[in-house]
């Protein structure tokens, strides 16, 4: 099994090099790619409606499921649409969350809230 972001990374180099492929006038080849450019779909969970976790950490599924550049329309439509992406976006960016107070010099464990930023959740 590949980290995410390989299978991330491949699926972008196939969309990018059919796109030379097609403009070189192979046909054959671009369609090719371009269909292996779409196995991304391969690594979305229905239950989370994200791209899985990797099993290695370099990120983690709310940062993968916003990264297909070259396949957003696919994504979004997989989210349930516009509005449901637009959601998922503001639970990643914090949007409508509480403020944050900045901790002492020397905070207490209560005053140190869970990282929020990089895996969407609000504590």
């Amino acid at each position: 099994m590949h980290p995410i972001t390989h299978t991330l990374d491949l699926a972008y180099g196939h969309y990018c090099t059919a796109q030379v492929a097609r403009e070189l006038g192979d046909k054959r080849l671009a369609d090719e790619l371009e269909g292996r450019s779409r196995l991304w779909i391969n690594a979305f969970d229905p239950a989370t409606g994200l791209l899985r976790d990797s099993e290695y950490y370099e990120g983690g599924k709310w940062n993968y499921s916003f990264r297909l550049l070259h396949d957003m329309r696919a994504r979004i439509a997989l989210a349930g649409g516009d509005d449901a992406f637009v959601d998922m976006l503001d639970a990643f960016f914090g949007f409508g969350a509480g403020a944050v107070t900045q901790p002492g010099r020397f905070p207490s464990a209560p005053e140190m809230p869970p990282v929020t930023c990089s895996t969407g959740s609000r504590g």
